[in-house]
Order: C-alpha cells, then sequence, then structure tokens
C-alpha cells in the first residue's frame, strides 16, 4: 500500500515519522509520560484484512503502533478476529499484534512490546462518532459501503450479490441522511460525508477513502470542500497505482478543477482512492461534528 510506503519512507507531516518520534521518546523520558502511538482507525473495518495487511507493513517499523477496526457488524468483527488468529498461528503477523511478545524493529534496537494489543476490532457505529477511548486517531483509513442500491441489484456480478454481505457494499436505509442535514448527498455517499466530517472534528493527519470511480471520487471531493476541509488539508485524488508516472500526454488526467480547486489525481488505472493530508494546526482541540 502506497500509504505505508509513505510512513516507512518518513515522506509524510514529520509527527508520523519513526524519527519524530524517537524524539518525542526522549521528551516523554524527561517529562515522565508515555510514548504516544501512531494510532491508525480502519472504519468499516469488515474482515480485518487492511488492518491486518498494516500491521504487517509497519511493525517493524515503528515501536508503538496501534490499529483499531470499526464495524457496525458483530459477524464481521468476529471474523476479522479468527483472521488475526489464523495469521499469528501462521507466522504472518508479530506476536506484537496481541500484545504478548519482544517486539524487534528493523534497524534499531529491540524494544518489549506493551501489553496492549496493537491490532484491535471493536462493534461500533460510526454514524455515533469515535469512541472516546480510541482518540486521537493521527490516521483514518476506510473502504466504506459505496453502492447504491439500484446499482447493487443491475450492475455488480452475480457472486457479488449472492455471496458478499450487502451490508458491506451497500449504505443502510435513507434515515441515515438525518446525519449530515442535507438531503442532497447521495445515499452512496453518505459514509463519506461522515469520515470527512470525523477527520475534519479529530485532527487526524491523514483521511484516505477508497471510492467507487471516479464520478464518486469528484463527488467526495465536493463534499470534503463543502466542509472547507480544502483550507486546511491537501486533497489527492489516487488511481490503481498511484507511484507510476504517467506520461506527458497523459497530463491533462493528472490535474482535475473541482469546485474551482485544482485537484491531482495521481498514478495510472482506474481511480481507487480520495486522500486528504492535513498541512497544518495538527494539535487543534477536538470540535463537534460540523453541520452540512
Amino acid at each position: 500500500m502506497r500509504l505505508s510506503k509513505l510512513l516507512v519512507d518518513g515522506k509524510l507531516h514529520e509527527s508520523l515519522t519513526e524519527k519524530s518520534r524517537e524524539d518525542a521518546k526522549t521528551n516523554c523520558k524527561e517529562k515522565n509520560i508515555q510514548l504516544p502511538a501512531l494510532r491508525i482507525l480502519d472504519a468499516c473495518s469488515g474482515t480485518g484484512c487492511i488492518s491486518l495487511l498494516l500491521h504487517h507493513q509497519l511493525s517493524r517499523h515503528f515501536r508503538n503502533l496501534r490499529i483499531i477496526g470499526l464495524d457496525i457488524s458483530p459477524i464481521a468483527v468476529a471474523l476479522s478476529n479468527e483472521n488475526l488468529k489464523r495469521n499469528l498461528r501462521n507466522g504472518v503477523l508479530q506476536e506484537s499484534a496481541i500484545g504478548s511478545a519482544d517486539h524487534k524493529i528493523e534497524d534499531g534496537p529491540s524494544e518489549s512490546a506493551t501489553l496492549v494489543p496493537q491490532v484491535q476490532f471493536m462493534t461500533h457505529n460510526i454514524f455515533d462518532g469515535l469512541p472516546k477511548r480510541i482518540r486521537p486517531v493521527d490516521i483514518i483509513i476506510s473502504n466504506p459501503p459505496y453502492i447504491s442500491k439500484a446499482k447493487f441489484n443491475c450492475e455488480t456480478t452475480r457472486s457479488v450479490r449472492n455471496w458478499e454481505p450487502k451490508l458491506a457494499l451497500v449504505p443502510g436505509p435513507r434515515n441515515l441522511l438525518k446525519h449530515t442535514q442535507s438531503p442532497s448527498i447521495s445515499l452512496e455517499d453518505i459514509f463519506y460525508y461522515q469520515l470527512l466530517s470525523i477527520h475534519r472534528a479529530s485532527f487526524s493527519n491523514v483521511l484516505l477513502m477508497e471510492v467507487g470511480d471516479k464520478e464518486q471520487a469528484i463527488r467526495v471531493v465536493k463534499l470534503g470542500l463543502r466542509l472547507h476541509l480544502r483550507n486546511r488539508n491537501r486533497i489527492e485524488i489516487w488511481r490503481d497505482s498511484p507511484d507510476d508516472v504517467v506520461d506527458v500526454v497523459d497530463m491533462g488526467e493528472m490535474v482535475t478543477w473541482i469546485g474551482g480547486q485544482r485537484i491531482f489525481m495521481k498514478g495510472s488505472g482506474k481511480v481507487r482512492a480520495v486522500v486528504l493530508f492535513r498541512t497544518r494546526d495538527f494539535n487543534q482541540p477536538e470540535t463537534k461534528l460540523p453541520p452540512s
């Protein structure tokens, strides 16, 4: 994942790099306080595959890592925990995922992991905000339900309709729209509005959201502009391979104008994600979720 590579290479904001956390560790020892963790929230975590992949990629580089997966389905959370145990048994994940063994870091000294599991899954509805016990959050990632009921019935394959849980693909009843205070938002975009609102209210540093296609990506960016997130965030649209260098002939596809703002489209392939990087004011106090 490109996000993991950016974190490991130290190309995100300095507060998310291991070097800055080493400096923080020194300050914490002097002040006798606990070193803050790199806290990642996986909203609508489903089977937990993204959370587990992130732990596999980051745990050797970040000593104090916390990944929390939230999903409204108890069945999905149970399956996530089963996948966690299975990957531990197969040696794919370090024992630090459940907080029960020493945690060795590449290119650095070993350090004992705390007893707190680095990966946890919880049943929670994100439309109720974030649980206080998991805040603050540095990074929010999400592959939310984003398919309309009509497209689910007409455009998805039979195998998807027969075997994929509809709850993971199609947003629920229209009463979810009450959370936006705006009937103009399409139901398939309702989760993005909530995720953008949480990012704004919790002052997370990065928000990465998977989308269905370019048209939905543009709608999501417009929602971000409506919430005035462009003032404090750099907004990008990522394709399948966001690190690919696009040919000069395709330069017109690298930039798109949305709501009068220039938005960069990274890489090649189909549009897959909308990403926000907070550019300043990282330590502002939390605010209430904004109205539409």
